[in-house]
């Protein structure tokens, strides 16, 4: 028998194809493993995958690129359609972001960006970072932005926007863990 457990995430459940399977002694078995998200998480996951052969259980863990940003889709827009989508999202109070590194330029923002799977936007000022993607929600599409202001020193003010209060507190958190950390 074959099983599989989502860990250390309440947001993502799995499932097995075939459910469970017999396998003979010295063949193999084919299935697949499907991983659902039914909310954002900024942090990873590990599945147990568990079988059974000659009465023993072998338990194997598996870590789950489950962050939030592995499900998004880089939203190419221009930044007039920017613009109107992010202030449509409503205003949101910036946060002040502290990195003692000095690597804190835009080029090494704009990878991080990049990295979490948004498109960049041509912000027209070399010091703001502006990146847009498109989450796939429960509901249906979700989208998302990221804006970084003053991004030429250690500290610079970020702007985290969504039509999903969700999805916009757990990007800031994971975008706050990037730039934190680097």
């Amino acid at each position: 028998e074959i099983g599989a457990e989502v860990i250390g995430c309440d947001g993502l459940s799995a499932s097995i194809t075939p459910p469970a399977t017999d396998c003979a002694p010295g063949a193999s078995v084919a299935f697949s493993v499907t991983v659902n998200a039914s909310a954002p998480n900024a942090d990873t996951a590990s599945m147990q995958l568990s079988y059974s052969a000659g009465g023993d259980t072998t338990n194997t863990s598996i870590t789950l690129p489950s962050v939030v940003t592995k499900f998004f889709s880089a939203m190419e827009i221009d930044k007039a359609a920017f613009d109107d989508k992010f202030d449509a999202c409503g205003m949101s109070l910036g946060d002040v972001i502290n990195t003692s590194a000095r690597w804190a330029t835009p080029d090494v923002v704009r990878d991080a960006l990049s990295g979490l799977n948004m498109a960049l936007v041509d912000a027209g000022d070399p010091a703001t970072v502006i990146g847009s993607a498109t989450y796939p929600g429960p509901a249906g599409p979700v989208d998302c932005f990221v804006k970084l202001e003053g991004v030429s020193d250690s500290t610079f003010l970020m702007d985290v926007r969504s039509g999903d209060d969700a999805l916009k507190n757990t990007l800031e958190k994971v975008v706050k863990q990037v730039l934190e950390s680097s």
